[in-house]
């Protein structure tokens, strides 16, 4: 019993470890770092991390993105929101933790599509 017990111990991790499965991992995709960047290729942009920049207004152009589905915003100091995020409606993922924000515009409401909202302070 404990021979079979080995033999089906070693069977199952050749197995795994040969790559037998048919696993793929998921597509990656592309995050841009800066507005500059992301605007060349708008039309493709479906991650969109800001939050190594130190913007102090709202990104213009933002709401031009018609791929958009991960947006940060962490970390930027922003006095408010724009109301224009609301037009975002693709959004799946956003990240406006530390931002220091106190309230959120009502436009948020409507990104219906988001399922991961990060508020943290």
């Amino acid at each position: 019993m404990k021979r079979m017990l080995g033999v089906i111990s070693l069977v199952c991790t050749v197995t795994i470890v040969s790559g037998c499965f048919p696993w793929r991992s998921p597509e990656r995709v592309r995050k841009y770092m800066s507005m500059d960047e992301a605007l060349a290729d708008k039309e493709t942009v479906e991650f969109l991390d800001l939050s190594a920049g130190s913007m102090t207004n709202w990104p213009n152009g933002l709401q031009d993105f018609p791929s958009l589905v991960k947006l940060s915003l962490r970390n930027v100091k922003l006095p408010e929101l724009d109301e224009g995020i609301g037009n975002l409606r693709g959004l799946v993922w956003l990240d406006l933790a530390n931002m220091g924000i106190s309230s959120l515009p009502e436009s948020v409401g409507g990104l219906s599509a988001v399922t991961t909202l990060y508020l943290g302070d």
